[in-house]
């Protein structure tokens, strides 16, 4: 059994997102596993390894030793990323899950990498400069800083969304994150609240580790690389002969004091607005609305994609089961296509 994603893509695209994605699976080989790749004149398709949960399912619930056993996970697990030259740009505790309980129960999985891109040059190797973003990347609660300002993301960024992921895996809420109000997730709401927060504010007495990790991540130079070894070997102390305790989900790990006079630079700039969809439609009626995904540019990019997952996957060349039902009635048929189809410049709209 396998998880199969589908993103809506015209018959013209010139970079694929889910292309995009599987080629970062491939790059990495198991984060989580791929499988396979296809696409048709509607939709592409991404065969991969099927997993559990996600532990936005957990929020606040967590113990101790889960606690460290994640973070010791997920600081290798984006070390491993990171060694490979690539950035997630959208870690946030839905896209950590957990494997099945048929294969490697426990073991967590980076997902959906979508918006991943280089943060070195594929020829020389070296750090790519910071030259600033059109727009936040991920979502906003989870973003870093510097994001929210729209630098060029590097390893520093996932680290610091690692670091907010924890927080709220223990604590259950994000102090900034008021999801109730409407503008929750204005970026510049975001970050005017991020910001007034110190790693310390943000963390417990019991857990004053995650708010070092906080102050720490956010000290970091664009290109400094992290002490992820380090980081690791304090999070295991945790739980060693004398460890802290960790209250019971209860609230009590909330960040209790108010925050403090905000004291990083700036305000975050205003996002350009995304491409408009072109390209052929190719007589696509869908029976649904789904948002506008985010265009693909050619920074973003991690080598001949298309080259990648055809030579490292098999090739998806039937429409997936259960997908009658998509588009609309008179639609014309969906086809499978060769992955080189001739392709312009445009991206449509996603969803797994």
């Amino acid at each position: 059994v396998v998880a199969v994603k589908k993103c809506h893509v015209t018959d013209t695209v010139k970079h694929q997102r889910l292309l995009h994605e599987t080629c970062a699976l491939v790059l990495l080989q198991e984060h989580p596993l791929a499988y396979g790749y296809g696409r048709s004149q509607f939709y592409e398709y991404s065969a991969m390894e099927l997993l559990d949960v996600d532990l936005e399912d957990i929020k606040g619930t967590i113990t101790l030793r889960n606690l460290v056993a994640l973070s010791l996970q997920l600081l290798d697990a984006l070390d491993f990323v990171h060694s490979h030259g690539i950035v997630h740009c959208d870690i946030k505790p839905g896209n950590l899950m957990l494997g099945t309980a048929e294969r490697s129960p426990g073991r967590v999985r980076l997902i959906d990498f979508g918006v991943c891109r280089p943060f070195r040059n594929l020829v020389t190797d070296e750090h790519l400069p910071d030259c600033g973003i059109k727009h936040t990347l991920g979502m906003t609660a989870y973003v870093s800083l510097n994001n929210h300002l729209h630098h060029t993301p590097s390893r520093r960024d996932d680290l610091e969304s690692l670091a907010y992921s924890l927080l709220e895996l223990v604590a259950g809420r994000l102090p900034w994150d008021s999801r109730s109000d409407e503008s929750w997730s204005s970026s510049r709401r975001v970050f005017s609240l991020n910001q007034q927060w110190t790693g310390a504010q943000l963390a417990s007495d019991s857990l004053s580790i995650l708010g070092e990790f906080v102050d720490y991540i956010r000290s970091l130079g664009h290109a400094q690389m992290p002490e992820y070894s380090l980081w690791k070997k304090r999070f295991r102390a945790l739980v060693s002969d004398d460890p802290p305790s960790l209250p019971d989900g209860d609230g009590r790990n909330r960040p209790q004091q108010g925050p403090s006079s905000g004291s990083r630079a700036g305000r975050p700039p205003k996002s350009v607005p995304w491409p408009e969809p072109s390209g052929d439609w190719g007589g696509w009626a869908p029976c649904f609305t789904w948002e506008t995904a985010v265009p693909l540019e050619n920074d973003e990019l991690l080598g001949d994609e298309s080259t990648i997952v055809r030579e490292h996957l098999d090739t998806i060349d039937e429409v997936p089961t259960g997908q009658e039902h998509h588009p609309q009635r008179g639609c014309a048929p969906e086809i499978m296509r060769s992955i080189a189809v001739a392709k312009q410049a445009s991206m449509i709209y996603c969803r797994s």
